[in-house]
């Protein structure tokens, strides 16, 4: 179902979709068009009446020839370091997104993203992609945020949005302040059952590991508040 609904669809699709009116290049619709026939390949198994009903739509067709009679691979040649890097792609489009939807601002406003922090760790490969999908003007790396920039985490590197007149400042202000305040006191919770040695001393590794990394999350989500409260305040 994800394979079908988000990957395909929801990723791939709107990543290739031409403007408005225009075509799209014959290239890109070949290739897109050989992965939509090997996934109905992979689907075919299960619900063979409707996968071959789409597949001989698909494009012209001999007579007698059938998804049945397919070859179908069972193995296939992929980079992980490719698809690694286009999942923290994924995570920094979903962030401004949802930055968009909480902020109440349309996807028709372009917006700049600047990049601190680790910045080596965003490679540009699909810079072309947030620019697409999350309507970016351009993307700095290296900058200072500005005030009013709205920022977030994906692995080690920080983002930062500068929203301006965008938004409404002292509500924005009263919505971090409350979020930081939910984050801290789950912080207090970690660290107090992370300084109980009978707990750190009993407990599985794996528990104690799985404290420790709520404890560096919850760390990293209040600078990055901190950091916000302090652009906006300035």
């Amino acid at each position: 179902y994800r394979l079908f609904w988000d990957d395909f669809s929801s990723w791939l699709l709107e990543i290739v979709k031409p403007e408005y009116q225009k075509g799209i290049d014959p290239v890109t619709l070949e290739q897109v068009t050989e992965l939509f026939e090997q996934l109905m390949e992979q689907l075919h198994p299960f619900m063979p009446f409707l996968t071959e009903e789409i597949w001989q739509l698909a494009r012209e067709r001999n007579e007698g020839e059938s998804i049945s009679l397919q070859q179908v691979d069972k193995k296939f040649n992929y980079n992980a370091s490719v698809i690694a890097e286009f999942e923290n792609t994924k995570e920094v489009i979903t962030a401004i997104r949802s930055i968009r939807q909480d902020k109440q601002i349309p996807m028709k406003e372009t917006l700049k993203l600047t990049i601190s922090g680790d910045v080596s760790a965003h490679e540009h490969h699909f810079d072309s992609v947030i620019h697409k999908m999350a309507n970016i003007s351009n993307i700095v790396d290296g900058a200072t945020s500005s005030e009013g920039a709205t920022k977030f985490l994906v692995k080690t590197t920080e983002y930062a949005i500068p929203l301006g007149d965008l938004i409404d400042v002292d509500a924005e202000i009263a919505k971090l302040q409350e979020e930081l305040k939910y984050y801290q006191g789950f912080l207090n919770t970690v660290n107090k059952k992370l300084s109980n040695e009978r707990f750190v001393n009993n407990a599985p590794e794996k528990v104690v590991e799985a404290e420790r990394k709520k404890q560096a999350d919850a760390e990293a989500k209040i600078k990055t508040l901190q950091d916000s409260l302090a652009g906006l305040t300035k």
